[in-house]
């Protein structure tokens, strides 16, 4: 869904029906709001004289392109991207396109030279919100599963496949297919390895709850797989770093081909209301992090880029983010526009420090679960025609696990979370998230890296954001691979960025064919 807001609508408080719970009249003009939950998107691209919003940033790229307005690439969401490995709402990695996630909210007004857009946050989700009165009741919870699965589900024709891995969240939502009658749905697993024992949990689940399942891998490297992927990036109208993203494509090729169209189901969005208290890394991170910028950079200075350590010489919100990320000084080589985006993130800092662990890392959560966790799935599902499905991505579900007790949400001393659900898991399938641990769908990337070296190696050639200096030292890294693994990091973000500037459609008004190449590229 696509609108166009103007001066003229804007004094008339004139808005589609459709939009009546995203937009809002009020004495201030127009109100753009996130939706609470995460599962609908809304991007705003503001000129002079329209704000134009929409559910989504392909609609949106399509929409300015057919209108002639350029839209460039934003150094800052870029350099977010090669640093912390998304990019924070509400930026995005385009120019004058903002992201509303959770309680983020835009307030649109007419000013002396054209519309004003006015971007503030009023996040729902911090610990003293919560009424902490709703009854826990395993039972309940289920049920509200269900139910948000079911009307998911019917919104895409009752189709799809779910992804699941052997995790909490998954389960949960084969629970809720099995609960909801969707007996022999599908659902893919994806193994990183013959010693993964997530193929294994998971094929045990989908046997008891009654649900068709398949295994998929990473496929043996040359032109199938590269050509996947190549046709990924020409769909992608975003780039997305998260390490699950090319397992997330590989799954999703693999379960479309028994698929028309329909829904990928995902176990996505739960953190954010549910409570995310720092585990025992989370917070060794937090008690042994430098304190006090300038020593915090001498020490980056000592450091490689694939260290751990590298978590220590950031500030209190960037230390919840994942590391093994380029910093300033790599990324200034690569890309000579690239900005110091550590001072954003300790002016975040500095504005939460009356926060403390839990809420900081569920600020922490709201970023990643939208810009990356959930885009990964969201551009995996788009890539082939499917819809994604968050049914954890549901107001009832949120209110209620958010007023739950503080116990029966999450345990501070632990690090432990999601108690309620734990408990539904275990009241209805027997299944110990303890024993299980916590398990995604892990990416060997430093094996696919080195098997698909030279496929790497031309995209990140072949991109004309970086300069030649930039591409001489992933070129070193690329050589010292075998004995660095840990420099996979640095160097997928890198891939993926590359991969999606020289394929997408939705880059520089790219003509692309149905191989997913761009119009005069070489085989």
């Amino acid at each position: 869904m696509l609108v166009e807001l103007t001066a003229d609508e804007i004094e008339a408080r004139v808005f589609p029906p459709s939009w009546e719970r995203r937009i809002s009249a009020s004495s201030r003009g127009i109100t753009l709001a996130g939706d609470l939950t995460g599962l609908h998107e809304m991007f705003v691209h503001h000129e002079s004289g329209i704000v134009t919003v929409s559910s989504e940033a392909g609609e949106l790229l399509d929409h300015l392109r057919a209108r002639n307005v350029d839209v460039e690439i934003a150094p800052f969401g870029l350099s977010q991207l090669l640093h912390h490995g998304h990019v924070p709402m509400p930026y995005t990695v385009y120019r004058d396109i903002s992201f509303l996630g959770i309680g983020d909210v835009a307030q649109v007004t007419n000013g002396r030279d054209g519309l004003v857009v006015h971007l503030e946050n009023d996040f729902p989700y911090f610990s003293g919100r919560s009424s902490g009165d709703r009854e826990p009741d395993p039972d309940r919870l289920l049920a509200l599963l269900t139910s948000a699965t079911i009307r998911q589900l019917e919104d895409a024709g009752n189709r799809g496949f779910l992804m699941l891995s052997s995790g909490k969240d998954s389960v949960a939502v084969a629970l809720a297919l099995a609960e909801a009658g969707h007996r022999g749905f599908p659902c893919v697993t994806y193994t990183s390895g013959d010693d993964d024992p997530e193929p294994g949990v998971a094929a045990e689940v989908a046997r008891r709850l009654g649900l068709e399942h398949q295994v998929v891998g990473l496929p043996e490297p040359g032109e199938r797989l590269h050509d996947v992927l190549t046709k990924f990036f020409a769909s992608a109208a975003r780039p997305c770093v998260d390490l699950a993203q090319i397992p997330y494509v590989i799954a999703t090729q693999a379960a479309a081909a028994g698929a028309r169209d329909g829904a990928v189901v995902d176990g996505s969005g739960n953190d954010i209301y549910m409570g995310f208290p720092p585990g025992r890394v989370g917070q060794t991170k937090q008690r042994y992090r430098v304190r006090g910028r300038p020593l915090a950079r001498l020490v980056a200075a000592l450091l490689p880029v694939d260290s751990p350590l590298n978590y220590l010489a950031r500030s209190r919100a960037a230390a919840a983010l994942p590391g093994r990320l380029l910093r300033l000084r790599e990324s200034r080589r690569l890309f000579p526009a690239a900005e110091d985006t550590a001072s954003w993130w300790y002016s975040l800092s500095r504005e939460i420090s009356h926060l403390d662990d839990v809420d900081l890392e569920t600020v922490a959560t709201r970023h990643l679960d939208q810009a990356a966790s959930g885009l990964k799935l969201r551009l995996a599902a788009s890539a082939l025609g499917f819809s994604p499905a968050m049914p954890f991505c549901d107001d009832a579900i949120a209110e209620y696990c958010f007023n739950l007790p503080e116990e029966h949400r999450f345990d501070r001393r632990t690090g432990t979370n999601k108690i309620l659900l734990r408990e539904m898991l275990a009241r209805h399938l027997g299944y110990d998230a303890a024993r299980v641990g916590k398990h995604h769908f892990a990416f060997d990337g430093a094996r696919f890296i080195c098997e698909n070296r030279e496929y790497v190696r031309a995209q990140i050639q072949d991109c004309d954001l970086w300069s030649a200096d930039g591409k001489r030292l992933t070129d070193r890294w690329l050589d010292k691979l075998e004995s660095r693994p840990y420099l996979y990091h640095a160097l997928l973000t890198i891939f993926m960025i590359s991969g999606w500037h020289n394929h997408s459609r939705y880059v520089a008004g790219r003509c692309v064919d149905d191989t997913g190449r761009a119009a005069g590229e070489g085989r």
